[in-house]
């Protein structure tokens, strides 16, 4: 009896390593997503076939080993054996994670719950395994480990009451930290995949005369934002800049609604999203929030003229609008004469006034290009000249 019940110990040390595993992917999808079950969802219609491993067909050995061999002990070292295996597996095969998970309180939680969840299936297999059938254990035991992309959406259901309320909490302290920053110029940038690079390009420049926070990477989401806000905003910074991401429609608004923004960047449209949105009109509406949440006297829209779904959207906020590009007419900030090198790029950026400047940058590409002007009609907006920017161009490094 005692041997018996090591060998349980065992089954069960051994069965929650492969689930720990598979835990961590299935939160950090999670919180990739946002953390909303609809998001997580198309995610796991799509990418099915990565949410199970066929090492996992060998969990059915033990199961028919427990139908055939009278031998209790033989089964629980079979079971042992291929979970202590699998867990292995399954942590050398790890996929590589260009964004890492980041343990937040809400992950934290979410962990504790899922954990819970499973401490409960386990009690449940040692009343199984003493009052009936072997056979009932390995199907809990082997179910449940197939399945922790499942229960962590189930632990996440149940967090959710929880999870709003203190959301909320966060969002309104952010609120009135930004009410009460009435000097303070905000930010915001939203549009193409690389929305990251310009964030950082704008800092560069206006750091050079003002004392300026940015959002942390990852921090894009409408909490994300918020705790940026509380955890980091002090009353010696003059700016805060807010890259902003978007999941879904009405996203950018909600952020837009904490930061009561006066600038608005958009660096483009495209169809990133297009399977979540379904058509390019929808994802045009939801980007383009961040131009009409502006306020209509002192806000301040900066659009890229040269992205054709920019151009042809019909803007609602009467804000001023300022264009930048390289190919259209009309445009209040204008590269030309671009030498793209092999060491970055040299191009003439050419003012509405008038006024031109000779740049050299260490970044290569044409998006870098309209990044960098992007970030001149930001620092122009906030008083500074095209001649005290131009430094900052030169010494602008590309972002990891």
């Amino acid at each position: 009896m005692f041997l018996l019940t090591v060998f349980y110990i065992l089954l069960l040390a051994t069965w929650i390593l492969p689930i720990t595993i598979k835990v961590k992917r299935s939160v950090h999808m999670l919180q990739l997503h946002s953390y909303r079950n609809e998001q997580y969802d198309k995610w796991m219609s799509i990418n099915r076939p990565n949410t199970f491993h066929l090492l996992e067909g060998l969990y059915l050995i033990p199961l028919l080993l427990a139908i055939v061999s009278p031998s209790e002990i033989v089964v629980l070292i079979s079971a042992i054996v291929v979970f202590a295996l699998a867990f292995f597996v399954l942590w050398k095969n790890k996929p590589a994670e260009n964004i890492k998970l980041v343990y937040t309180q809400q992950v934290q939680r979410l962990l504790a719950t899922n954990y819970i969840l499973y401490g409960v299936i386990a009690s449940a297999a040692i009343v199984i395994g003493a009052f009936a059938n072997i056979i009932f254990v390995f199907l809990l035991l082997i179910g449940t480990a197939v399945l922790p992309f499942y229960t962590v959406r189930l632990a996440n259901s149940i967090n959710s009451p929880i999870e709003k309320r203190i959301s909320e909490g966060i969002v309104n302290d952010a609120k009135r930290l930004i009410k009460a920053s009435p000097d303070l110029k905000i930010v915001g940038i939203t549009g193409s995949d690389d929305k990251k690079d310009l964030k950082h390009f704008v800092h560069a420049i206006l750091s050079t005369k003002y004392n300026v926070l940015l959002t942390p990477e990852n921090y894009h989401t409408r909490l994300g934002v918020a705790r940026t806000i509380n955890e980091k905003l002090k009353h010696y910074h003059n700016i805060f800049i807010a890259e902003i991401d978007v999941k879904q429609e009405g996203d950018i608004q909600e952020i837009c609604e904490i930061l009561d923004h006066q600038y608005g960047i958009l660096a483009g449209l495209d169809e990133q999203h297009l399977e979540t949105f379904q058509t390019l009109d929808n994802i045009e509406k939801t980007q383009y929030e961040i131009v009409e949440t502006l306020p209509e006297k002192e806000g301040v829209a900066i659009l890229n003229k040269d992205d054709e779904n920019i151009k042809s959207y019909q803007v609602k906020n009467q804000c001023r609008k300022v264009y930048y590009g390289i190919d259209s007419d009309n445009l209040d900030i204008q590269a030309s004469e671009i030498d793209y090198r092999s060491k970055g790029v040299w191009f003439t950026v050419t003012l509405a006034s008038g006024e031109t400047g000779s740049l050299k940058t260490k970044l290569r590409g044409k998006q870098n290009v309209y990044h960098i002007l992007a970030a001149i009609a930001i620092g122009l907006e906030m008083g500074m000249t095209l001649k005290q920017m131009i430094p900052a161009v030169e010494y602008m490094n590309p972002v990891n």
